[in-house]
């Protein structure tokens, strides 16, 4: 069967048409709603020299040349279970890693969650633990507090963005399955009703 002889009979079984294009809409609507949208959100933490090694006044932005390997043995410590129960908590998916797009010892907390508010909620929870995770780590081989490296946010988003891919693929292979569906019922249907009314009463 040609595309235009297709097209005929769909016109010809219009109403077969039509129920079919109503149940595909039905069938794209349940799908995206199956498959919400998600909700990142992403903050950057600085890692700081101590304040002991720093003369008075000095800028600790400019003494950061040797935090690059903490940087990564944080990241391998925070990959850990240390922030799995947050992510059970708020049904998100938290990845901690270094920005590579700097030299500076620059962590990169991003959070991807099912609603803007367990998104929001996940970065504040995983902020916190990031100090908490790097005091331990240096208290766990004798480094005293004043001699510790220490955090800070650099900069956080203040909106989450929704990523619409997954819903807006789900409705499209939704939407192309009713519609082949669709053809399908109508060339059938009308294959019948043809030799029906040549054979007629």
């Amino acid at each position: 069967m040609t595309l235009r002889t297709l097209a005929l009979a769909a016109l010809r079984r219009w109403y077969v048409t039509l129920l079919g294009l109503l149940a595909t809409a039905g069938l794209a609507i349940f799908a995206g709603l199956q498959v919400p949208p998600q909700y990142t959100v992403e903050a950057n933490v600085v890692l700081l020299p101590p304040q002991e090694l720093l003369g008075e006044g000095e800028n600790p932005y400019l003494a950061l040349a040797g935090l690059s390997q903490v940087v990564e043995v944080l990241v391998r410590s925070l990959e850990s279970d240390s922030y799995r129960d947050v992510e059970d908590r708020y049904n998100s998916d938290v990845t901690i890693a270094r920005d590579n797009t700097t030299s500076g010892p620059v962590l990169i907390v991003t959070v991807e969650a099912p609603s803007e508010d367990a998104a929001a909620a996940s970065l504040e929870d995983v902020l916190g633990r990031v100090p908490i995770g790097l005091a331990d780590l240096q208290s766990s081989v004798g480094v005293q507090e004043e001699d510790q490296v220490y955090s800070r946010v650099l900069s956080q988003e203040s909106e989450t963005t929704a990523i619409m891919t997954p819903t807006i693929r789900a409705v499209i292979v939704a939407s192309a399955l009713g519609v082949v569906a669709t053809l399908l019922l109508v060339a059938i249907v009308d294959g019948v009703m043809m030799r029906r009314e040549t054979r007629g009463p």
